[in-house]
């Protein structure tokens, strides 16, 4: 199922949130480093996210992540973008261009307005700015199979089918080196020397995979490194037969390096290896001597046929000829010739490296950093599975090395060779045909009267020799990846004339009947979103668009339908009069809904939700769809289809229409139901019958948790087999059905689990054995670190013995191995499964024994582990290390709070130490316009008032006066309260304290600190046991 089809809800969690955005903007910048700014709940100068764009030099970009609570309507304002906007003004270093990104639905109105405001500051020189919401967001993802992985792996694509094909293929012993960019049919510059002589190859010097997955040319150092093909022994009896042998294949094959790995077989048994440089001059002989010799010719075909003719006749026992020759269709006329099958090739090469994991991993790292176990990484099988879908072994090296990566590069070669404008071409008819193949006919077509038939030609040559397209016959890039990126680098290399130009290809591909709407979905979100970042967006005709758009209401078929929703989702922003066309062919798209077509669901649902009016769009289509008819779909849909309609009863918001409601449960087959998750299919979708039940659920509770009680048992097996990946596809019960995995804490008071919720999740519990979930949560990554912590904290709170036995069954040393560089640097997520463990007395002891141990290679501690491990926080502050109080400026005011407590009570000499260095970074905070940044700052703030008072005044001389006027009149007025279960956050409190403390000041915050007692007399003044003196034993165990 294609990633677009599903309606994936944005993450519950904000700091979920923002680490999936962090993960996207640092693929789209090519920046690995791009890092948050502050931590969950703060935002810091309006920026979340900030990252170094790899084709940006020198320059800081910036995103700001609105969470937005769409179950409840909320929607981002132009307020806000403008307010946020004006904090990025502050970051520092400058920025040089700002996203605003939601959880909201994509907004026309705003998205027309941050246009707007972009343009207006670029006119002044200011750095450019572009607001989007879900939508837009959900299309960066599902163009980064990476991010995919690592956040919705449910999605990432089941292709259990190409590893049966493994089965029939030869042993891993059979691999060879195809995984280099072989050289291309047109031949190679012959040395400078020597060209005409036999060279002897030693082999001495080896090296890794690293050449190959790099595109370099492969030689005698890498046969050791590249497995063995199974055509080198049918070499070997070739040669011992006739003396001679010939190998043929197409063009980037792998025939070099099988030919030298061949005669590298032949040199460990005592045979002398020496090969020509150059094929096109005269051939030498054999040598005078009686020395046992194997002579190797590749690009043979280049070569003098009659010479090479009498060479062959001249072998004998002591004396072999090895050659390789290209042919352009994969055949040869000479008998006996030994034939390469690129494809098949290909297979044997994937699956030699899926031998050896360890070793792959370590070699792809090296060409591209963005695979591995990190979150943000894309995993190592995923890359493989994308690879093994090349038709070349030079292709699959190309996408499992991230070739994309270096799109810049290659888009200035092509400029440089006047190939530049074709390739744009040939990256945006692959991604509008949804990369079909294309011949030169369809190529030139497209290019019309823009470009002579003869520099379209030459410039395919170039290409092809170049391996920016696949061969002359196919005129694609090798991955789809590619043409993105090489689309985007290439227009950004552009004058205006060639950017005009090619935006006249795109308008031209857009009017194209024969190509397919989705392709232009895929077209459009490379243009107005992606590495772009809007820039490109108005190169296109908005007329092509409209011409488009006359085809999505004639689709008829499921996959049409499907395609003109995904138009529909990412033209809508650029096409004229929108809401007014959709409104016309309301019932159209009514009719589309009632008839529920398989695998476009999800793209109807994603229609609906990203309307800025949903809640009226919803009820409009809804009184148009008869709930009897989208029961009865249900009721007769396999697994995965029926999960998919149960979309759209959310997509349709039908828990708000009573009436609905009961027309649809009661035509609803309730026995039917139960019957398909009581089966669910191995080879399903666990994640897809969590939102099976989960929809259901919110339209009959009863029903709902009937159904997760029956799912259960029937994929028990699979989720103790795998329990974090089981666990994260469950998302959907644990957190909104069961309503016991509530990391937010939004379930309270008449929404807590109830009994059975609670028993439910005991149930779902007892599919896991202790000891063997101990021993697979001890092999946890940092990818996924958080979903074990968030599996244990699910079962401490209902089965918490369970979690006891599960807490001893672990292997800590082997979770110390795995954080093990992120000592250095926070730890990451791993924090959180520390956390969680520490809830349990032999969790405690493991976890702080675990931090001991690693004190020597901790610079900054983290208040986390200062606060899992006080002895450790105390014996790093008396070696006058620093405490991470304020990573990236932003201040954990009551992880801080906690620390202090315990060194006020025990280390009172290291109290200030500890907060000095961070005296300046509180101040930043406390000028923020959003209580968010300090409305958990009342206890810290109240203990430097006590303790070092002089610390108070300093941070106090840092305040910008005009900030802190807006930011603690917000605070008084109740604005950005944050409330939790069994505590209040007051910003009211804090903002009431600072009045207090700098009324006395005779400068400018003593100004604002009296200007809001007359504005606020009552509420700037802090309770009386706010100004008591902290009881300090209370914090300290």
């Amino acid at each position: 199922m294609d990633f677009l089809d599903k309606q994936i809800a944005p993450p519950r969690s904000w700091d979920k949130f923002e680490e999936l955005t962090r993960a996207v903007f640092a693929e789209l910048w090519s920046d690995p480093h791009a890092r948050r700014h502050g931590r969950s709940g703060q935002k810091q100068f309006g920026v979340d996210v900030f990252g170094n764009p790899v084709d940006s030099p020198g320059k800081t970009f910036g995103v700001q992540c609105k969470g937005k609570n769409v179950n409840y309507g909320a929607v981002a304002t132009i307020e806000e973008f403008d307010a946020e906007l004006a904090k990025a003004e502050l970051f520092s270093p400058p920025l040089g261009h700002w996203t605003f990104v939601t959880t909201a639905p994509d907004d026309g109105p705003l998205q027309r307005h941050a246009q707007a405001v972009s343009e207006q500051r670029l006119a002044q020189g200011l750095f450019p700015v572009v607001a989007f919401g879900w939508e837009t967001m959900l299309a960066l993802i599902a163009l980064q199979p990476n991010v995919i992985s690592a956040f919705y792996p449910e999605h990432s694509g089941v292709l259990r089918q190409v590893l049966a094909t493994l089965k029939g293929l030869p042993s891993n012993g059979q691999l060879a080196d195809l995984l280099q960019a072989i050289r291309g049919a047109t031949g190679h510059t012959p040395p400078q020397t020597s060209a005409l002589d036999w060279v002897e190859v030693r082999f001495e010097a080896q090296r890794g995979l690293g050449p190959a997955l790099m595109g370099r040319p492969l030689g005698p150092a890498d046969v050791v490194a590249c497995p063995t093909l199974p055509e080198v022994s049918t070499l070997l009896e070739d040669l011992a037969r006739a003396g001679s042998a010939r190998l043929a294949g197409v063009a980037g094959a792998g025939k070099s390096i099988c030919a030298l790995q061949t005669a590298h077989a032949l040199r460990a048994h005592g045979w002398r290896v020496m090969r020509l440089l150059d094929p096109t001059g005269a051939i030498p002989s054999f040598a005078a001597d009686d020395e046992r010799t194997i002579y190797l010719i590749d690009d043979a075909h280049l070569a003098n046929p009659g010479q090479l003719r009498v060479l062959e006749e001249a072998t004998d026992a002591r004396r072999r000829l090895l050659t390789t020759h290209t042919s352009l269709d994969g055949k040869t006329s000479a008998p006996g010739t030994v034939h390469l099958d690129a494809k098949r090739a290909v297979k044997v090469i994937a699956a030699g490296l899926r031998a050896t994991p360890e070793q792959t991993l370590a070699a792809v790292k090296a060409a591209d950093d963005r695979v591995g176990d990190r979150i943000g990484d894309e995993r190592l099988e995923h890359r493989l599975e994308a690879a093994e879908a090349a038709d070349f072994p030079w292709q699959f090296c190309f996408t499992l090395g991230g070739g994309w990566r270096r799109a810049k590069s290659m888009a200035d070669s092509a400029r440089a060779a006047s190939a530049d404008l074709v390739l744009a071409a040939a990256a945006v008819r692959q991604l509008a045909s949804r990369d079909a193949p294309c011949a030169l006919p369809q190529l030139q077509a497209l290019v019309g009267d823009e470009l002579r038939p003869d520099q379209v030609k030459a410039a395919v040559a170039w290409l092809v020799g170049q391996r920016l397209l696949l061969s002359e016959t196919d005129l694609r890039c090798p991955h789809q990846r590619l043409a993105g990126a090489l689309l985007d680098q290439i227009l950004d290399g552009q004058a205006a004339e060639g950017r005009a130009l090619i935006g006249r290809l795109i308008t031209a591909a857009l009017t194209d009947p024969a190509l397919p709407l989705g392709g232009f979905a895929l077209l459009l979100r490379e243009l107005t979103s992606g590495h772009a970042y809007g820039r490109w967006n108005r190169l296109f005709s908005k007329e092509a668009l409209c011409i488009a758009r006359a085809r999505v209401w004639i689709a008829a078929s499921a996959a049409e339908v499907r395609e003109a929703c995904w138009f529909l989702n990412e033209a809508s922003s650029e096409l004229p009069d929108a809401a007014a066309d959709f409104e016309a062919h309301l019932d159209v798209f009514a009719g589309w809904v009632e008839s529920a077509p398989g695998g476009a669901c999800y793209a109807l649902s994603a229609v609906i939700g990203r309307s800025s009016a949903r809640d009226t769009t919803a009820l409009a289509i809804r009184q148009r769809v008869s709930a009897a008819k989208i029961a009865d779909a249900i009721n007769a849909a396999p697994a995965l289809y029926a999960s998919e309609i149960t979309e759209l009863i959310s997509a349709l918001r039908s828990w708000e229409d009573q009436a609905w409601i009961a027309a649809f449960l009661a035509a609803l087959d309730r026995k039917q139901c139960l019957a398909l998750v009581s089966s669910w299919p191995a080879d399903a979708w666990l994640s897809s019958a969590a939102s099976y039940c989960q929809n259901l659920f919110y339209v009959d509770e009863a029903l709902g948790l009937d159904l997760v009680e029956a799912l259960i048992p029937a994929v028990a097996e699979r989720v103790s087999a795998d329990p974090q990946y089981a666990f994260h596809e469950l998302d959907d019960i644990v957190r909104d059905t069961l309503r016991v995995h509530d990391v937010l804490e939004v379930f309270v008071g008449k929404l807590a689990p109830t009994k059975r919720m609670k028993q439910l999740a005991r149930q779902l519990c007892r599919c896991w054995d202790p000891r063997d979930l101990g021993a697979k949560l001890s092999l946890s990554t940092q990818r996924n670190f958080q979903t074990a912590a968030f599996l244990l904290l699910f079962m401490s709170k209902v089965a918490p013995k369970q979690f006891e036995a599960t807490i001893l069954a672990m292997d800590w040393n082997a979770v110390d191995a795995a954080i093990g560089k992120g000592w250095e640097n926070g730890i990451g997520d791993a924090r959180m499964l520390l956390s969680v463990a520490s809830g349990s007395p032999a969790g405690r002891n493991a976890v702080k024994a675990m931090i001991e141990r690693n004190e020597p290679r901790i610079a900054s501690l983290s208040l986390h582990l200062a606060n899992l491990n006080p002895d450790t926080a105390i014996r790093h502050i008396a070696a006058g290390k620093p405490l991470a109080v304020a990573p990236y400026d932003s201040v954990e005011w009551l992880k801080a709070a906690l620390v202090g407590a315990r060194l006020a009570v025990l280390h009172p000499e290291l109290l200030i130490p500890m907060l000095a260095p961070h005296y300046t970074a509180m101040a930043k905070n406390l000028s923020q316009a959003s209580p968010s940044y300090w409305n958990e700052a009342q206890i810290l703030l109240t203990l430097i008032a006590e303790r070092d008072p002089a610390g108070l005044s300093t941070i106090f001389d840092q305040i910008d006066p005009a900030l802190a006027l807006v930011a603690w009149r917000n605070g008084l007025q109740g604005l950005h309260a944050e409330h939790r279960r069994g505590r209040s956050f007051s910003s009211k409190d804090v903002a009431a304290f600072l009045v207090h403390h700098a009324l006395a000041r005779t400068d400018a915050i003593g100004d604002v600190a009296r200007a809001l007692r007359r504005q606020f007399p009552k509420t700037s003044i802090p309770p009386d046991d706010h100004l008591e003196p902290l009881d300090l034993t209370k914090m300290v165990p």
